[in-house]
């Protein structure tokens, strides 16, 4: 039986959609997870100022719109020798948010509200089972959990002369995300404080 590239193309997607948790999620050596956030624009604002004259942007002009779809991608690595790298990704803003944060970024775990703090030369950043806050030169993302695995966030992305807020929701984030945490508060044993 010979199959039609057609056939081929649904068989492919389908091994895809039922390994998605496995695929998705965790790379092949297991140490590392992925974690991607899909998001839709709800509203957007942007201010600029010039020569004393402050002037209100509704959209950036070429970027988003109301209702356009961006992703928030977080990547964890494990490294035998130096801990872990946490990537974080966002295609909303222009150029991409991109933000590296290294173990030995890592600040304290707040024991009252199991959040994880990172310092480093552009920011602060922290996590927990609730909340993201991702700070990078000039953007910062931060969101909070309102209903099973959906999130609202906040992108703020701005200069010396102008700014811009976007608001959006992120539904269905995966559960990758409480093992990225269990995975990060396992990292820092002695700074964990398990309730």
């Amino acid at each position: 039986m010979i199959l039609s590239a057609k056939h081929v193309a649904i068989f492919v997607i389908l091994i895809s959609i039922t390994m998605n948790t496995s695929a998705d999620n965790y790379l092949p050596d297991n140490k590392n997870l992925k974690l991607l956030f899909t998001c839709k624009i709800l509203d957007q604002i942007g201010l600029s100022i010039k020569d004393d004259i402050s002037k209100r942007l509704h959209r950036k002009t070429g970027g988003e719109r109301y209702g356009d779809d961006f992703w928030i991608h977080i990547t964890y690595s494990e490294h035998d020798y130096y801990g872990y790298t946490l990537q974080i990704n966002a295609n909303t803003l222009r150029p991409l948010f991109n933000l590296t944060i290294k173990s030995e970024n890592f600040n304290e775990l707040k024991s009252t509200n199991d959040s994880l703090l990172w310092n480093y030369k552009v920011g602060t950043s922290a996590m927990n089972a609730k909340m993201i806050n991702f700070s990078g030169v000039d953007a910062q993302i931060t969101g909070r959990r309102y209903y099973k695995n959906d999130w609202n966030i906040i992108i703020r992305d701005g200069t010396f002369d102008k700014v811009l807020v976007q608001t959006a929701n992120c539904m269905g984030v995966p559960d990758t995300f409480g093992v990225l945490l269990k995975r990060l508060m396992a990292r820092h044993p002695f700074n964990y404080k398990s309730s």
